[in-house]
């Protein structure tokens, strides 16, 4: 299952490069600078966060070296293959810690949950050539606005109910239901056009 196409905007340009930023100094490289001059970064009000590398470098993550950066995995979940790529894994002795990236600021898609979830279940069924992890943990890194992190412990109960969760996402797709959630995300959503709901939230 591989994610739809979406038209190219600046958000997506900046994630990327502060994406690829972040990858070169875990890897000891000196990345380029990236433009963060309001002009670069002229998207919705609420998403623009200038300095977001800066965050970064002010974080914990900054001094850690990542057992594993930019890793592509594929998860099967019944008869369908999820392909997904994690930010980094940090390691310790036999604990873990994946982390996603934001360049932005929290969001309240309540969605937005699903990819630490899917990230959970690969850890645990995906050889990642590491040893298996005893304490894991799943954390979003939002580095707008000066930085916040939502980590979340997944224990035995977390990880079962994160594999419920993505096995039922799974089933719905595989069946054609898709549960409408409009909410402020719509925004910015490429297919909104598609989505009666979603266009009526926006009020047309």
């Amino acid at each position: 299952m591989d994610p739809l196409p979406r038209r190219l905007n600046p958000a997506a340009v900046r994630g990327t490069e502060l994406h690829r930023r972040i990858e070169l100094h875990q890897k000891g490289m000196i990345p380029l600078p990236i433009d963060d001059t309001p002009s670069y970064d002229a998207v919705a009000e609420d998403d623009w966060s200038p300095g977001a590398y800066d965050t970064y470098l002010r974080s914990r993550f900054a001094d850690r070296q990542a057992a594993l950066v930019e890793q592509p995995f594929n998860l099967e979940v019944g008869r369908t293959v999820i392909r997904g790529r994690i930010d980094a894994i940090y390691v310790e002795g036999d604990r873990w810690e994946i982390v996603d990236f934001k360049s932005g600021l929290p969001s309240d898609d309540p969605n937005r949950l699903v990819q630490l979830q899917a990230y959970a279940v690969a850890a645990n069924d995906v050889d990642f050539g590491l040893p298996s992890p005893a304490d894991l943990r799943v954390t979003f890194a939002y580095l707008g606005g000066g930085g916040h992190e939502e980590t979340h412990v997944a224990d035995r109960g977390w990880t079962e109910r994160a594999r419920d969760a993505v096995t039922g996402l799974v089933s719905g797709i595989e069946s054609g239901a898709f549960e409408e959630t409009p909410g402020t995300w719509c925004r910015h959503c490429d297919f909104v056009r598609f989505c009666p709901a979603g266009r009526e939230f926006l009020g047309g």
